[in-house]
C-alpha cells in the first residue's frame, strides 16, 4: 500500500450538493487483493497546473462486505494505518495503530480508549480524532471512489473544522513524520 495513484479518474469533480469532491481511489480488486485487505493511497487532490501539488493519504479497508475510508495516517503521530489490525472491540470495529497502538473506530474516526476496571474492559471515546470519508462503490465497473468535504480541501481551511489526522494525511509518503516514538 501507500504508493500513488497515477490514474486519469483522479481528481475529482463536486457532486451534485457542492459539499464535496468525488475521488476515486483504487478497485476493489486491488482492496480484495490487498494485506489484510487493507490499501493506503496518496491520493492527488489538483490537477498539476502550475501549482503546488496536494495530495491525501487515504486508507481504504473491506470489513465485512463493506469498504471503510478514512486518514491512511494515525492522527497520533502519523504511522502508516495499513500495518495495524482490524478488531472488533466492544461492539465497535477498529484499527489498532501499529506504533502506540491506539484503537480508531473505522466508521466514525473516533479514538477508542481503553479503560481496565477490577473486572471488565470497558471503552471510552475521546472524539473523532481520524477523518473517514464517504465511500461510493461502482459495482458495475468495481471502482472505488470517496468523497471528501470540502473544508479539508481548502488551501486555507477553517481551523474550526481541523481535526489530528488532517495534519498528517497531506503529508507524501517521502515526507515522514519527524520524530518516531515507540512505546511497549
Amino acid at each position: 500500500g501507500g504508493e500513488a495513484v497515477q490514474n486519469s479518474k483522479a481528481g475529482g469533480e463536486r457532486n451534485s450538493e457542492g459539499v464535496g469532491i468525488e475521488l476515486w481511489v483504487a478497485s476493489m480488486k486491488e482492496l480484495r487483493e490487498a494485506k489484510g485487505q487493507m490499501l493506503r493511497r496518496e491520493v492527488q487532490l489538483n490537477k498539476d497546473e502550475g501549482k503546488k501539488k496536494r495530495i491525501r493519504q487515504i486508507l481504504l479497508i473491506l470489513k465485512g462486505g463493506k469498504v471503510q475510508a478514512m486518514d491512511g495516517r494515525c492522527f497520533h503521530a502519523g504511522a502508516p494505518l495499513e500495518m495495524g489490525d482490524i478488531e472488533d472491540f466492544c461492539g465497535r470495529t477498529c484499527i489498532r495503530c501499529p506504533w502506540h497502538s491506539y484503537r480508531i473506530d473505522i466508521e466514525t474516526g473516533e479514538h477508542i480508549h481503553v479503560v481496565h476496571t477490577m473486572t471488565s474492559l470497558k471503552m471510552k471515546s475521546m472524539g473523532v480524532r481520524q477523518r473517514t470519508h464517504s465511500v461510493r462503490v461502482d459495482k458495475e465497473k468495481g471502482d472505488i471512489y470517496i468523497t471528501l468535504k470540502t473544508s479539508v480541501l481548502n488551501e486555507k481551511s477553517n481551523e474550526e473544522d481541523e481535526i489530528e489526522s488532517d495534519g498528517y494525511a497531506t503529508k507524501p509518503d517521502n515526507d515522514p513524520p519527524k520524530e518516531i516514538t515507540i512505546s511497549f
